[in-house]
């Protein structure tokens, strides 16, 4: 499972690292320094041209966060065709939990775990989902509904 932020308080990398070693797999951590053990691994700071490669190399994100204005972290993920299992703190309404991944509406390590094995279970199609999803949140077409909304006032 892959992480990814600056601020892990906020965006929940306790969770996932509690949630990760529950459910057995491996945790991959990008955007913040640490020390890697047999579990964790951290990446450090990623350049932004280097993400996709990150996001390619994982399985699913973990993403248990606090707080999200916009979910550009699961949305980068789902565009990379990963399943993601995020907090209902996240902003993901653009997402049907079951669908793309799953939403948990508790800070519970077991509860992400729980669906961390559901979705590596069905990885591949949750995946594909949260591609096609993700194919309708590009930039291009956000700037349009954006240019659309501007032309209205």
């Amino acid at each position: 499972a892959l992480w990814v932020g600056t601020n892990p308080k906020l965006k929940g990398l306790d969770i996932a690292e509690k949630a990760a070693r529950i459910a057995g797999i491996k945790l991959i951590v990008a955007g913040v320094p640490g020390k890697s053990t047999n579990t964790v691994k951290y990446l450090g700071r990623i350049r932004p041209e280097l993400m996709p490669k990150v996001y390619n190399s994982a399985d699913l994100l973990l993403f248990p966060s606090n707080y999200e204005s916009y979910p550009l972290t699961p949305l980068e993920a789902m565009a990379s065709g990963l399943p993601v299992v995020v907090s209902e703190s996240s902003h993901v309404e653009i997402m049907k939990d079951g669908r793309e991944g799953f939403i948990i509406a508790s800070k519970s390590p077991e509860k992400y775990a729980e669906a961390v094995r559901k979705a590596m279970d069905s990885r591949k199609k949750l995946g594909r989902s949260a591609r096609k999803t993700a194919e309708k949140y590009n930039w291009q077409k956000q700037a349009k509904q954006y240019i659309r909304l501007y032309e209205k006032f």
